[in-house]
């Protein structure tokens, strides 16, 4: 049994940037890092999509149509489970269409089987208690792989870790039910593994960089092999290049179309004329003692 694991695909983005084509969008560099993701299909049995499918509650019509016209024709040559994320508080029943042959969208916590394997279905909660609560549901007498859209403690975004004595979302071991081996998890943008007692918490990442501190990461996709031995790997695929412009050295080597944040108005047009699509930021302030 081979899996598709994706998440944080955040169709319908904005971003107000200065040199790109006219009518371009953000979301286009979200779609496309779906369309690449979803055209692994051919080699798995079974798609998982662990939240945020859209970047809000209420996306654009044409962005929530776009998206069903992808999973429904995947979801016509291989079963599609997708849960919400945070993005998404309002569900996603409400957006696609339930009854399409194939694919299984879950707005609370659920159970089943597919081709052999036992998934376990938790969508976001804003509260780790009550995450615990749902996966009981979900997992029951044990499942083969739990979906779900969380921090875990121990996750690790750039000067980072999440702890859940500092978040009441975040999950721990305690809130993991037995019969947890395999998570596919979603909400960190951070490709990762995060391994507990008895369990790991396998992070696709985001398929695409929504923020500039994500520029240095790879983005993909995970591919899952439940035989004797579960095995996972980290397919990276491409995403739009991104960079936070500190001094005016740092356009050496700049991309066509690269997504630059200047916060200093003297350089935008150097960015421009490089051939960076520029970002706007406020200028950085002075970090006092201890700030980070």
């Amino acid at each position: 049994m081979r899996v598709l694991q994706l998440s944080d695909t955040h169709l319908g983005a904005k971003l107000r940037v200065e040199g790109a084509p006219k009518g371009w969008s953000r979301h286009e560099d979200h779609l496309a890092a779906l369309d690449a993701a979803l055209a692994l299909v051919d080699q798995v049995d079974l798609v998982v999509h662990a939240g945020d499918l859209f970047d809000s509650a209420s996306p654009p019509a044409e962005v929530v149509e776009q998206a069903v016209d992808r999973l429904t024709a995947v979801a016509a040559r291989v079963p599609v489970l997708i849960i919400p994320g945070n993005h998404e508080r309002n569900g996603l029943t409400g957006l696609l269409p339930c009854d399409a042959s194939g694919l299984t969208v879950a707005d609370g916590a659920r159970r089943l089987s597919v081709a052999g394997l036992t998934v376990g279905l938790v969508p976001f909660e804003r509260d780790a208690g009550r995450w615990a609560h749902a996966s009981r549901v979900a997992v029951g007498a044990g499942v083969d792989l739990l979906v779900h859209h969380q921090g875990v403690d121990g996750a690790r975004v750039p000067g980072y870790t999440f702890r859940s004595t500092r978040h009441s979302d975040v999950i721990a071991t305690p809130h993991i039910p037995e019969g947890v081996r395999w998570m596919a998890s979603g909400h960190i943008h951070l490709h990762q593994c995060v391994p507990g007692p008895g369990w790991s918490a396998v992070y696709a990442g985001s398929t695409e960089r929504s923020a500039f501190v994500e520029g240095p990461q790879a983005k993909g996709a995970v591919l899952w092999d439940f035989e004797e031995d579960v095995r996972w790997r980290f397919v990276p695929l491409g995403a739009r290049p991104m960079r936070e412009l500190h001094a005016l050295s740092d356009l050496r080597g700049v991309e066509m179309g690269e997504l630059v944040l200047v916060r200093e108005s003297a350089w935008v047009q150097a960015a421009l004329d490089a051939g960076a699509w520029v970002v706007r930021g406020r200028r950085l302030k002075p970090r006092g003692p201890g700030r980070r």
